[in-house]
């Protein structure tokens, strides 16, 4: 797997969702002919690749200019669909615009500081950079993890299985190689700005993919979203909860480009 930028253990939790999601749908013209209308009964947006056949009942959305339209994207995905590790309020959904991902408070800093390792558990890891500027003014808490967005032709295909609680360690700590260890990461003040506090470390990459739905659980009846993620390019951006003060914040990093290939598995 190569990353084209020095910016830069799984949890195999299966993401559950009861049915897919109905509402408004993301027509992307490059890679469907038409959706269907918000409300239709068991019907959900979806996106697939751009060698599905449009349906015939559905007319077609108004093209975009050469200079609008998006790089056609090769993983399917359902447009609008909210993992349930991600709260509706966060303003991120599956085939959203990447472009509209951003950070929402910039005292907070993400970055991928390096290309995706192997640890000895063969599962992929991620280095990553997380600054604030609060100081002693405010204890910020974070979600359980750092998440990593992944898109397409500016387009959201693929989002973390995002955030079930917070207050504890966020990074895994590397050692000397950069290879994850059984430790946490630790925060930092910094010796010539007393405001500034960060932490460095790994973060687990899922190999699944929460925003096309793989089937319905036998025993539960729910929806799942953990078909593996298909190999090729993505763009990829961290992002993080940042909680102050009661509210909480959207923290995003710069993307880079990576191409994906899954870890071998026995």
């Amino acid at each position: 797997m190569t990353i084209d930028s020095t910016k830069g253990s799984v949890r195999a939790a299966r993401t559950l969702r009861a049915g897919l999601v109905l509402g408004t749908t993301v027509c992307l013209a490059a890679v469907m002919a038409g959706c269907g209308t918000a409300g239709e009964s068991g019907t959900a947006g979806t996106s697939v690749p751009e060698t599905a056949e449009p349906s015939a009942e559905v007319a077609p959305a108004a093209t975009p200019t050469p200079s609008d339209a998006p790089a056609p994207t090769t993983i399917p995905f359902e447009a609008g669909h909210v993992p349930d590790g991600w709260s509706q309020l966060d303003g991120v959904a599956c085939g959203m615009s990447a472009t509209d991902l951003v950070t929402q408070d910039d005292r907070f800093r993400l970055e991928l500081t390096g290309p995706m390792v192997t640890g000895a558990d063969r599962a992929q890891y991620q280095p990553v950079l997380l600054e604030h500027e609060l100081g002693d003014d405010a204890t910020p808490d974070f979600g359980d993890g750092v998440q990593l967005v992944w898109s397409q032709g500016g387009v959201v295909v693929d989002l973390g299985l995002g955030w079930h609680e917070g207050g504890g360690p966020i990074l895994q700590a590397a050692d000397a190689q950069g290879l994850p260890t059984s430790d946490y990461s630790a925060w930092e003040e910094d010796a010539a700005d007393p405001a500034l506090r960060r932490t460095s470390g790994l973060t687990g990459v899922a190999n699944m993919t929460t925003c096309w739905p793989s089937g319905v659980d036998e025993d539960s009846g729910m929806t799942r979203y953990d078909d593996p993620r298909p190999d090729g390019a993505y763009e990829v951006r961290a992002a993080i909860l940042a909680m102050v003060d009661g509210e909480s914040r959207l923290v995003v990093s710069d993307p880079v480009t990576v191409e994906w290939v899954a870890p071998a598995v026995d």
